[in-house]
């Protein structure tokens, strides 16, 4: 996955919007031809991984939602 610059997740510009966008669509390329890695994803927690969601698009958007929380932007300075 490539970084893009602070600026660019930490601000609701258009260019954070674009980055999010293309790393959901990489995302979802990726694991819909790896539905196995998918379910790896989807299957880490306590809870069942829910059968009636589509997995490809939560595994996709695990993966944004996992990069924008790993950002430094997103720790909470003490």
């Amino acid at each position: 996955i490539r970084r893009p610059p602070r600026s660019t997740l930490s601000s609701s510009s258009a260019a954070s919007d674009v980055y999010k966008r293309q790393l959901y669509n990489s995302q979802y390329q990726y694991f819909g031809k790896n539905r196995d890695k998918a379910y790896q994803v989807l299957s880490v927690g306590e809870k069942p991984r829910d059968t009636k969601i589509n997995s490809v698009q939560s595994a996709a958007m695990t993966m944004v939602a996992n990069t924008l929380l790993n950002h430094n932007e997103t720790y909470t300075k003490r």
